[in-house]
């Protein structure tokens, strides 16, 4: 393989994750963060936003040395299809709901 084709490769990759992290902040961890505001945990989210990010550090550095999919390629196609797999099935459920501000 070339240098300009892992060039290429390896920017493609930093692109797929970067979008994923994006859906990641988007749809999962600031919808938790403002369920957990509205449960009365508001004055505990800094402390959770740290073991979120804590976690987060661990999970992405222990998951590429775990081979139960051992090629990496088919990992990030899982990871997607796991991600668009969730995003669907909580669709219905943001959908039905309209929010407070819309209803006045």
């Amino acid at each position: 393989m070339s240098f300009a084709r892992q060039i290429e490769g390896g920017w493609r990759g930093v692109l797929l994750v970067a979008a994923t992290s994006l859906y990641f902040l988007i749809f999962a961890q600031f919808a938790f963060l403002a369920r957990l505001g509205r449960l009365g945990f508001g004055g505990s989210l800094n402390a959770m936003m740290g073991a979120m990010a804590t976690g987060g550090i661990l999970v992405s550095l222990l998951i590429p040395r775990l081979r139960l999919v051992p090629r990496p390629e088919v990992r990030l196609r899982l990871g997607f299809v796991l991600c668009a797999a969730t995003a669907e099935a909580r669709r219905p459920c943001c959908l039905s709901r309209e929010p407070a501000r819309a209803r006045r």
